[in-house]
């Protein structure tokens, strides 16, 4: 009896574990999309299929591992409405779900919605990674590759970063993202040369711990 109810508290132990695991591995980090205006019309929604498409289509550009698979699948893009156009905005939601938060991005436009031009913020600054704010004309990306570009490099430059901090391994996880952000800063400078510049200078600076 009493090793009947060794074994069976033993696998409740292994369950409460694994849901445990389930439980870390569900959690997913967002790529906020706050207010998108142009006049009276908000193009966050357009803006979210723009750049999942994007997110989804660097994935096939990128020779991924299981594991970086799976870490890479764990971003998704999220619309909060109550995001404003203030970089204090940006910040705060930031700051406000710092384990959840890679980019927080709002904008407006007075011209055509193709120009519309978001400030992207990833985050403050550390030792390792200098670029906190970038602009970015996000809803050209159909139009532009340069935009396009500069899109997937804010992107991967946002998971490095996040991964770096959480002590991901550097081969597995860090070196395929690293590789791929690298190639596209030359013809992705066009669009923001010098947050280009930065992020390059600090992606060639990251080496193995």
């Amino acid at each position: 009896m009493f090793r009947l109810r060794t074994i069976e508290l033993t696998c409740v132990a292994l369950l409460a574990m694994t849901e445990m695991v389930n439980a870390q591995q569900d959690v997913r980090s967002n790529f906020w999309i706050g207010t998108h205006l142009f006049g009276a019309d908000q193009y966050a929604p357009v803006l979210k299929n723009a750049l999942g498409l994007r997110l989804s289509v660097l994935e096939t550009e990128i020779d991924m591992n299981d594991d970086l698979k799976r870490h890479y699948r764990a971003h998704r893009i999220e619309i909060d409405d109550a995001i404003g156009t203030l970089t204090a905005d940006l910040e705060t939601k930031y700051s406000l779900t710092a384990d959840k938060a890679l980019m927080v991005m709002s904008g407006f436009g007075t011209g055509d919605p193709s120009d519309m031009l978001s400030v992207v913020y990833v985050g403050p600054p550390t030792n390792k990674f200098e670029v906190e704010l970038a602009r970015a004309k996000l809803l050209s990306n159909s139009d532009q590759p340069a935009a396009q570009l500069y899109t997937s490099l804010l992107f991967l430059y946002a998971i490095i970063k996040e991964a770096d901090a959480k002590g991901m391994d550097y081969q597995t996880i860090i070196a395929p993202l690293r590789e791929k952000a690298l190639s596209l800063t030359l013809q992705a400078q066009d669009a923001d040369p010098q947050s280009v510049a930065q992020i390059k200078d600090n992606l060639e600076a990251l080496t193995p711990p």
